[in-house]
């Protein structure tokens, strides 16, 4: 009787725990990207040059973050995008996109 329960539910377990770490792994995505965002729209706003900011992200934010700077009426956006798998049967599962986007006043459009 103990058997077939437990033949039931460690199977659960796993998955559930699986599952678990999935979650805590889009979280630390989520934070990272916000970071690598804000280090972006910090780093594009004084008029740094492309190949640096785009450095920054890449040694702040996930390994598979994407970066989108654009300039409008005297803001820098930076938003940093990034694709989270599920582990183990997860991966058969459509990645989770988790999406950052910070706004700061382009520094060199403002006069002196």
């Amino acid at each position: 009787m103990v058997t077939a329960e437990l033949a039931l539910g460690l199977p659960t377990l796993v998955l559930a725990t699986l599952f678990a770490l999935g979650a805590v792994d889009v979280v630390v995505t989520q934070l990272r990207c916000a970071d690598a965002a804000s280090v972006a729209a910090r780093l594009a706003a004084r008029g740094e040059p492309d190949i640096a900011v785009r450095a920054a992200v890449a040694a702040t934010g996930p390994g598979s973050a994407r970066l989108r700077v654009s300039r409008h009426a005297g803001t820098v956006t930076a938003d940093v995008i990034a694709a989270v798998r599920l582990p183990g049967p997860g991966r058969l599962l459509p990645a989770f996109v988790v999406h950052e986007r910070v706004v700061a006043v382009d520094e060199t459009a403002v006069a002196p």
